[in-house]
């Protein structure tokens, strides 16, 4: 079973051993999981480098800030990254809000629903919005600082939120909301699944994770999908209290690889395009090759 606050995977006990929270064995409930930056004075002691969860990409990224492009939602709310700086900008509203990292006073994940129907969302409050209300949870997506998303973008809209989580006050309220989760059998096929394998080979793209699941075990992509998120989002909870900046390694590498599909994809585009014209090209030289044909026939 996997701990429904922290996600670690448990053993027979009745309570995680990582977090203390009581474990639900006779009955399985779904459950809004919030977590949230913890808001106390008293550093936690920092695990022993051998007590790190492993992973192949361990440090391959930079720890430079990512800020060459924006980051659009399908809402149309962009979120800009500067070196100092944050910014959400709202299309509909005309709202262009700009919150210094030091500034965040709130930043609120909501993780898409599994089955595709209900959207995620990046909130964000702090300097000119600081005093603007946080709706609850099911009116986020109608917030002119949030950005939504889709399961496909939910990894690099998670990084970022990890980012600014890192890159906020210790004062700030950082927030998972994850959705609830309503597959059937899900801990019984984790249990046959080697997820530590998957997280250490593919670590950060969950994705790709999810894809070799269903391709090794026949796994459905929305169970794969869910099971890699509770692995992952245990493993860089630890990682990234550990070490903030691999947060922004990890962002590093996912938005290195969003642009490595977008120029194949572009390449590829290019290339159709190359064949279409050529195909064109070949046909209009046929049709008049034959049209001088038939005149000089007629002739």
């Amino acid at each position: 079973m996997f701990c429904p606050n922290c996600g670690r995977k448990c053993a027979d006990g009745k309570f995680c051993p990582s977090c203390g929270t009581k474990l639900p064995w006779e009955e399985e409930r779904p459950v809004l999981v919030a977590e949230s930056k913890p808001q106390t004075n008293h550093a936690e002691p920092v695990p022993d480098s051998a007590e790190l969860p492993k992973r192949t990409n361990t440090r391959k990224g930079t720890v430079e800030i990512p800020t060459s492009r924006g980051y659009l939602g399908k809402n149309g709310v962009a979120i800009l990254l500067s070196d100092a700086d944050v910014t959400v900008s709202c299309p509909w509203s005309r709202e262009r809000t700009v919150i210094p990292f030091h500034e965040l006073e709130a930043v609120i994940y909501l993780r898409p629903a599994y089955n595709g129907w209900d959207s995620g969302a990046l909130l964000l409050r702090g300097g000119q919005n600081r005093n603007v209300p946080i709706p609850e949870t099911r009116k986020i997506n109608r917030d002119s600082a949030a950005a939504t998303f889709s399961l496909e973008q939910d990894t690099l809209f998670y990084h970022i939120f990890q980012l600014l989580k890192s890159l906020a006050p210790d004062t700030a309220r950082c927030e998972m909301i994850l959705p609830e989760i309503k597959l059937r059998n899900l801990d019984q096929a984790a249990s046959m699944v080697d997820l530590e394998y998957f997280w250490n080979m593919y670590a950060p793209y969950r994705e790709r994770a999810a894809s070799g699941i269903c391709a090794k075990h026949g796994i459905k992509k929305d169970a794969a999908r869910a099971m890699v998120d509770r692995v992952f989002d245990a493993n860089q909870k630890i990682l990234y209290e550990a070490d903030p900046l691999d947060a922004v390694r990890d962002l590093n590498l996912v938005v290195g690889n969003i642009r490595q599909e977008e120029q194949r994809t572009s390449k590829q585009q290019a290339q159709s395009r190359k064949r279409q014209e050529e195909e064109s090209l070949r046909e209009a030289v046929d049709t008049i090759a034959w049209l001088k044909l038939r005149q000089s026939r007629d002739d």
